[in-house]
Order: structure tokens, then sequence, then C-alpha cells
């Protein structure tokens, strides 16, 4: 009676491993009034018997539960739930999977719904124990240049250690190696980003950014995670930008900001490929230069989703595939000189 459903769509394939919020929703279509949890509590009991759908009815409890208290009420994208509530949860859904062994229906229908489970209660392990990562980068010393060219061979680049990454859905290893290094100087940032593949680069107009390998970068200055600068290229001469404001209150996507004098150039090749990147200061809406030892909110992703193989989602913090996810991005720390 206060919000609107909006139909489930052929984009969601796995609408049916939580079938019982489906049924639900579109019962309520019909009639505001149909006694949700009494009919959830039946279909349990019907479709994996009376002990299996106890626990069944348990498991569906604490996450109804635990989505009501913990993601309706904050605006972050991906909410990280008492440790408690998974564990009950696990439990109940191990006791129902013991509940209904030997009957082999019984036993297809429990997975479709026990399968989508086990990697979510990973995930958010995985995010009750991460902590931002932090990364030092390097100051140029007086007399240390970076020509960006796409060689990125300055010696300069081997001062600083590469930047550590990770899958952005699940915070486990990636199945492509990328060597990703950040330079700062007064004027802006530089970036050295090295792959041992051939990098998809479809150079058509008309090809998709999406399509091609594809790097993204975005700046948030400070530590107060109120705004967000976006910058995607690929290396078929594709690109986009974009900055938020997301305090005090959230701002539309703001296509005009443009990103003026960033620049990136690249050099490709048939077993490997670097890219040198550059972002101005004066580029993001602050215009103003960080000193050293500040923070700045960042996070960078490498996407290979789409037409690559193998499909990898490479990044810099554990941001579950939400690239605009600032609570989990990491943090640039500005080295001063000599360090």
């Amino acid at each position: 009676r206060v919000s609107k459903f909006y139909d489930f769509g052929a984009p969601y394939k796995d609408l049916w491993h939580y079938w019982y919020s489906a049924y639900a929703q579109y019962r309520t279509e019909w009639n505001p009034d149909f006694p949700v949890d009494a009919a959830i509590d039946e279909a349990f009991d019907l479709m994996f018997g009376e002990k299996a759908g106890a626990h069944l009815k348990a498991f569906h409890r604490v996450q109804k539960e635990a989505y009501l208290k913990f993601a309706l009420e904050t605006d972050d994208l991906s909410p990280v739930y008492p440790p408690a509530m998974i564990d009950a949860m696990e439990r109940e859904l191990k006791a129902a999977g013991e509940a209904v062994k030997g009957d082999a229906l019984r036993e297809i229908r429990y997975r479709l719904i026990a399968d989508l489970w086990w990697p979510a209660f990973e995930l958010q392990r995985a995010q009750a124990s991460y902590e931002p990562p932090v990364y030092e980068v390097g100051r140029l010393n007086d007399g240390e240049t970076v020509t960006l060219d796409g060689d990125g061979g300055e010696a300069a680049w081997n001062r600083v250690k590469p930047q550590p990454l990770l899958n952005t859905r699940d915070g486990g290893p990636v199945k492509t190696a990328l060597d990703v290094r950040w330079l700062w100087d007064d004027k802006g940032v530089y970036g050295r980003i090295r792959g041992d593949f051939k990098a998809l680069a479809d150079a058509r107009p008309e090809a998709d950014l999406w399509a091609n390998d594809s790097v993204e970068i975005f700046f948030s200055p400070g530590l107060k995670k109120e705004e967000y600068h976006q910058i995607v290229f690929d290396f078929g001469g594709h690109s986009y930008t974009g900055y938020q404001k997301l305090a005090p209150i959230v701002q539309p996507v703001d296509l005009n900001w443009k990103a003026e004098g960033f620049r990136h150039a690249e050099k490709l090749g048939a077993n490997g490929w670097t890219c040198e990147v550059f972002v101005p200061f004066s580029a993001l809406r602050a215009g103003a230069a960080p000193k050293p030892y500040d923070d700045w909110n960042f996070n960078f992703v490498f996407n290979r989703m789409s037409m690559s193989e193998p499909r990898d989602y490479i990044g810099s913090a554990l941001t579950m595939r939400v690239n605009t996810n600032l609570a989990m991005y990491g943090i640039l720390r500005f080295n001063g000189k000599g360090d």
C-alpha cells in the first residue's frame, strides 16, 4: 500500500531462486491484503515437507528481518548483515537440506533456493572482514617526469608498488594479471596500466564501450564520500565521463562534466599492452591539488565482462560490481617527495 512493485523481467534469470518472494509480489498486486507470510509458510510445508519446511520458514524469517532492518534502513548499496543472522540463515538452510535427502523432487526444489545462498553467505563474511585498501601514490621528485606516450618506461614507475587488485564481485583472486601503478605531482595524477594479453579494442564508431576491454577511474577527493568523478575509456577511442554529488542530498549524474585535460595513451600488442593516463586536479570539481599525505577515496576498475575471454571484473575495491559504491572504496595516500 505504500510502494509499487515492478514486474520481474527477462534479465532477472535468477528469479526462480527466490520464487516465494515473486509469488507474493504477484498475489499482492491483485490483492494488497493477501496474507504473504502465511502463504509462504504454507508453500514451504507443501513443497518440502513439514520437517524441512520448519527450517526453511525459520531461514526466511531471518532473511526478511535482516532485509527490513539493514537494507531498507540504509543507503548503502551493499549492506552488511550481522554475522549472527548470516550464521542463523546458513544453519537453517543446511538443516533443511539434510531433511530433504532421499526425496529427489524435494532435493531439486531445495537446490533451487539453496544454491543462490552459499556464495551470498561467503560474500557477506568477506564484506564483514573487509578493510578499505590504502595505496601510497608516489610523488614525482625534482627532475622526474612522465611522458604520456603509452610506453611507461620512466624510472619513476619502478619506485612505486603495483596496486593490489581483486575480483570486485567477491573479493577473490582475478583471472587476468594487471600491473597498475600511480604517481602524482602538483598538476595531477599519473597512472600506468599493463596487461600481458591482447586487449579487445573495437575502434568502429558504432562499437560499444562496454563490450571492449575498458578502464574506469573514480576520484572522490577527501574521505567524506560526498561526490565522485567517473572517467571511463577503452582502447578503441570511446569514452564516458560523469560526476555525481551525493551529499547533502543525492543529485542526478552530471554528464556535462567532461574531465577537461584528461589524457590517455596506449601501445597495444598481440601479447600485451601498456596504457598511461593523466588526470589533472584542475579537472575535478574541487580543482585543488592534495597536500602530501592527504587521503582520497578512489576506485579503479578494468572491465572484461562482455566479449573478452576469460571474463573478469578486476578492481581495487570490493564494490560487488556496483562501481559507484563509495562505501567500499579504497584510499589513495599521496606520498611526499623522497618516500
